[in-house]
């Protein structure tokens, strides 16, 4: 089946270990069999493509547009959203870190975000954070150069990095 009958997809790498196992558990290859596979990454360059193309005999593309980085604001409502999240849902391993950190952040952290539980806010806040950030992450001119591909398809390596999403978002 020739590449002009395959899908286009958009494959986003921005996590080295994403960037191992996307290649050395065969993914890459499984890939490129079924699509017309196009990578954006900020790790995966040009002569690491020509090396496993030649090593899984596949026809990845890079494109080379920069991937954009998260802003002062974005890394700001993120952590509030992450903080209110933990705190709403008693996530202990965030509990374990918040503890490492001395009293005075311990206790302003729980004057501000206890009262917003109690007030049930927590929900209501999280939609608007992430609602902003969402639209917020998806204004990058930079990334108009991607809507001449025509993909019908992204798969993000990190869910959770706002850069990858940034893509996703656009």
């Amino acid at each position: 089946m020739g590449s002009f009958n395959r899908k286009r997809i958009l494959l986003v790498v921005t996590n080295s270990y994403a960037a191992t196992n996307v290649i050395h558990s065969g993914l890459i290859q499984h890939l490129a069999q079924a699509y017309e596979v196009y990578i954006m990454s900020n790790l995966i360059r040009q002569k690491e493509n020509v090396g496993f193309n030649s090593f899984f005999d596949i026809n990845t593309k890079i494109i080379d547009i920069k991937i954009p980085s998260e802003s002062l604001w974005i890394k700001v409502l993120r952590s509030l959203e992450k903080l209110l999240f933990f705190h709403f849902f008693e996530i202990e391993t965030q509990e374990i870190k918040v503890s490492n950190r001395g009293f005075v952040y311990k206790f302003t952290m729980n004057m501000l975000l206890e009262p917003i539980k109690f007030l049930g806010l927590s929900p209501a806040f999280l939609k608007i954070l992430r609602k902003k950030i969402i639209s917020t992450t998806g204004n990058h001119a930079s990334l108009n150069q991607l809507l001449g591909y025509g993909f019908q398809g992204i798969i993000s390596s990190s869910p959770l990095d706002i850069r990858e999403n940034t893509i996703v978002i656009f």
